[in-house]
């Protein structure tokens, strides 16, 4: 059922909304383009579509959605419950821009153990690669979930390898040396054992950290009373890590298992806490940030979180939490509450509390939330302050919203990469950054390169998406680099936005940078100016993000070169052997009749292959 939107307060306008369903259902307010903006459900669809008509729109982003709305879809359903899932699939598949959006877009790692297989590999893993196996998580903090993995590695000896590399082992890596792996490929350790070091973990991942510390205690106690003092140091380095990694302050008197949310506002934004508590310990945190969001009250954002945050993830967990606790409720809180229940298939309340230990804990993802808020307010004022002090130091005509930096990375003319990063009032989009291999540049020719990705990134006909031309354009080079990017943006009919180039001195120190304009005129920023801080970080950046990439492309042609150096081998056999075995390394410890196993590869050129690799070019 769809409606067009007439002027707003006008009487065709009350007619339409007169003759909304009174029944429970999703509501989509769509675009002049047909394109989704908004999608939300109600109980009583009509009552909920008119609040939104209402003239006292509360922010200037509702203002504008309302003002945005060419027709209203409607979608009728037979509860609130099946309305909260259909919304909530609605929104993950159209992404409408005045909906709530989390920026990490449920992309939580958890740790993996492949309990299918007889020896077991640890591993980090994310949402979209669930395995067969055994999950633990979700954890927000990607670094702590790393070390976590690393420290299992080191405490149990657990492979790290992939199932290719380990099937194919003949003799112990590197790592069997250093003691991060127990060897399990050439049976250095039996199954029964290496199942024994599984359930330690097992058992430590759920949460029982006691018997571990116990063990690595006395074991510490008995090496350094016989003298065995580097034996002793690695257990008591465990210890310290079991406590760094595992021993979280208590702050709830109650053991049990809970999520807790807690939101503040300031008049812009909305700050959300989420506080991850088991067992009557914080072991993670996460900040959310929402701008001006589409919402009717701090229990209604904090619902639309809950949802967005909840559905998908609760039942992976594996502590689910036993209750869901909450600084703000909301009458959707209930429906939300019921699809927890028949998802975990069992009651798991969202709820607030005036006292107690709860009361603790919320007011902790309070206190988090308000930290988040100032943290915020604080960046937003250093970005302001930049804004004002480049348009003064550089006598701009107006405070850049968005600049974009350009650099060119390769090693002696190959593996040429172009790199954009953009920035902000806010600081660095990373999302938005860019990377482009250089095909039509000759080799070692920088400003070609640099001509060549100005114009795949904004110019319409190079790019099928070209991007919108930014306020601001720097690029890391001097005088030549400037002229070769102005000479393509002047070929596009761009050449209006501002554009300046950055340079090193003589010595190339930090501190002594010169900015060239497009008028050819030049200036030196004193090393103490904030403004020259400013543009050497983004400069930082964008050099950063190429060499990373170059340096990615160069290992591949590396290791490709070196295959097609054996006679017989070409691009087809080469990619063959590298999706087969995976790695260079695998490819030299592995045998004649394995390597003749390849597609492709006859047992002569499996020979050839192994012979290869036992040269010490081949090394």
């Amino acid at each position: 059922m769809r409606f067009k939107s007439a002027n707003i307060g006008s009487i065709e306008q009350s007619q339409q909304l007169q003759q909304l369903p009174q029944a429970p259902g999703v509501y989509i307010f769509i675009d002049t383009q047909g394109r989704p903006i908004y999608i939300g459900k109600a109980v009583n669809i009509k009552r909920r579509v008119t609040q939104h008509f209402q003239s006292n729109h509360p922010t200037p982003r509702h203002r504008q959605m309302i003002h945005s709305i060419h027709e209203i879809e409607i979608i009728t359903t037979q509860t609130e419950t099946e309305a909260l899932l259909l919304e909530n699939n609605l929104i993950k598949s159209q992404m409408p821009m005045f909906n709530i959006k989390l920026k990490d877009e449920k992309s939580y790692p958890y740790i993996h153990l492949s309990l299918d297989e007889a020896f077991p590999r640890l591993s980090v893993c994310w949402k979209k690669k669930f395995k067969k196996g055994e999950l633990f998580g979700p954890f927000v903090s990607k670094k702590t979930t790393y070390q976590l993995v690393d420290f299992l590695h080191k405490m149990f000896g657990i492979r790290e390898c992939h199932n290719t590399q380990f099937k194919h082992r003949t003799r112990p890596c590197l790592k069997y040396e250093i003691g991060r792996c127990s060897a399990p490929c050439v049976q250095k350790i039996t199954e029964q054992a290496y199942r024994k070091r599984i359930e330690a973990i097992r058992r430590l991942l759920q949460g029982n950290s006691s018997d571990l510390k116990q063990f690595c205690t006395e074991k510490m106690m008995h090496h350094s009373q016989h003298q065995a003092y580097e034996k002793a140091a690695f257990y008591r380095d465990r210890l310290a890590d079991i406590q760094s990694l595992f021993e979280t302050q208590s702050v709830c008197q109650s053991s049990g298992h809970y999520d807790v949310y807690g939101i503040m506002q300031d008049a812009q934004n909305y700050y959300i806490t989420r506080v991850w508590v088991r067992s009557g310990d914080v072991i993670d945190y996460q900040n959310i940030t929402l701008n001006n969001p589409i919402t009717d009250s701090l229990g209604h954002c904090l619902t639309q979180i809950m949802q967005h945050d909840l559905l998908d993830t609760l039942q992976l967990q594996y502590h689910p939490p036993d209750e869901i606790l909450v600084s703000h409720t909301h009458d959707d809180q209930s429906t939300l509450s019921t699809l927890i229940k028949a998802q975990l298939g069992r009651a798991c309340p969202i709820k607030t509390y005036q006292r107690g230990p709860q009361k603790q804990l919320i007011e902790l993802a309070l206190h988090h939330a308000q930290l988040s808020a100032r943290s915020q307010q604080k960046r937003g004022s250093a970005a302001l302050l930049t804004d004002s002090t480049l348009k003064s130091e550089l006598s701009l005509t107006q405070a850049p919203q968005s600049i974009e930096c350009f650099d060119i990375s390769h090693f002696q003319g190959s593996a040429t990469i172009g790199a954009c990063v953009v920035f902000n009032a806010q600081g660095p989009v990373k999302r938005a950054y860019s990377v482009y291999p250089i095909q039509k540049a000759k080799q070692s020719d920088d400003y070609a390169a640099l001509a060549e990705v100005v114009q795949l990134r904004y110019s319409s006909e190079h790019s099928e998406q070209p991007k919108p031309l930014p306020e601001l354009i720097l690029i890391d080079g001097g005088p030549a680099q400037l002229n070769a990017v102005l000479e393509a943006l002047q070929h596009m009919n761009l050449e209006e936005t501002q554009l300046f180039a950055i340079s090193k001195g003589p010595s190339r120190k930090a501190g002594l940078e010169k900015l060239h304009f497009k008028s050819g005129a030049l200036l030196q920023l004193p090393h103490h100016s904030a403004a020259a801080h400013f543009l050497q970080h983004i400069r930082d950046e964008a050099h950063a993000c190429a060499i990373r990439h170059h340096r990615k492309k160069q290992k591949k042609l590396s290791l490709s070169s070196l295959l097609e150096m054996i006679p017989g081998i070409g691009p087809q056999k080469r990619d063959a052997l590298l999706k087969h075995f995976l790695t260079l390394k695998t490819i030299q410890s592995a045998d004649i009749h394995t390597l003749s196993a390849v597609p492709g590869i006859s047992k002569h050129l499996a020979s050839n292959i192994h012979d290869f690799f036992k040269t010490d070019r081949g090394f």
